[in-house]
This record gives structure tokens, sequence and C-alpha cells, in this order.
């Protein structure tokens, strides 16, 4: 599909970061078309989640810097485009249904030992540890796939500015 994109101008680059979870982020990435570019939305994000679709933009990935605790992904903005409800719902879904599920779901035959007598305490802290882990893994996965085959694919169509 084509989504027309608009050229951004002087001084209209959005900013993007978070401190401590708070702060804006892209989320909703579609596949890399043939030049390499795909779309995403910036949100406003509460403790690392989206709550507040801004604005969709057209950008390429940059190189990914890892410091200490801080992990800095550059993009190069080409242009923004409209919101697209499908993506939104798609981010939803993901965020604040999948994944408190997967990472959820197998905690909570764990639950069952919490008020009776339990094996031991640390076989509920690996099991609690183990299907933290497992999950993370999942979702990191699951997330790769969607991003490489399933993501919509999207191709640019620029028009002049308004």
């Amino acid at each position: 599909m084509t989504d027309d994109v608009w050229p951004i101008g002087q001084g209209e680059s959005p900013h993007l970061g978070s401190f401590n979870g708070i702060g804006f982020g892209l989320k909703g990435f579609t596949r890399l078309d043939e030049n390499g570019r795909c779309f995403a939305t910036r949100w406003f994000m509460l403790v690392y989640l989206p709550v507040v679709p801004l604005r969709r933009y057209c950008l390429t990935e940059g190189g990914v810097t890892h410091q200490l605790s801080r992990t800095t992904t550059r993009y190069l903005l080409h242009g923004r485009s409209r919101l697209r409800a499908g993506e939104i719902l798609r981010t939803y879904a993901f965020c604040w249904l999948l994944c408190p599920v997967v990472l959820g779901l197998p905690l909570l035959p764990l639950l069952r030992y919490a008020n009776q007598d339990a094996p031991s305490l640390w076989v509920l802290v690996g099991g609690f540890l183990g299907c933290l882990v497992a999950g993370s893994v999942a979702l990191t996965v699951l997330h790769t796939a969607y991003r490489r085959r399933w993501a919509p694919l999207r191709t640019a169509r620029w028009v002049a500015p308004r």
C-alpha cells in the first residue's frame, strides 16, 4: 500500500527519548520497503507502554549504540504521514494485551503454591525467573518475526508541502 508523505520542515524534528519509562518513542514499525525505509508512529509513553499516538513518520533506522545501561537507536526522519488506525490498534494489542498475557500466564501455576506448602522458596523463585525469561524470549522472537514477515509493507508517495 502507498501512503502520502509530507516533508519535514526545518526545526520540525520531534523529540524522542524517555526518562524512567516516561517520554516519547517510536512503535508500530512497518516492514522495510525496497529503499530501506519504513513507517513508525511516535507515541507518548508511560512505563515504556504506548499511551497516546502523536504522529506517524517515514524513516530509516540508523545504528544502535550501547553505553552502560543506555541504548540509543538513530533514526533519519524523511517525512510525516497520517496516523493509521490499524497500526495503532496492533500496537495497543501487542503492548497492552499480548505482553501481559505471555509474561503473566505462565506464572499462574506458581501462584497456586503461594499460600500452600511450597516445595521450596528457591523452586518458586527459579520458576518465576524461568517464566519471566522464557516469556521475554518468546515476545522478542514474535516481535522480530512480525516486523520482518507479517508487518504491513507500505511505500511512500511524496506530496508537496501544504
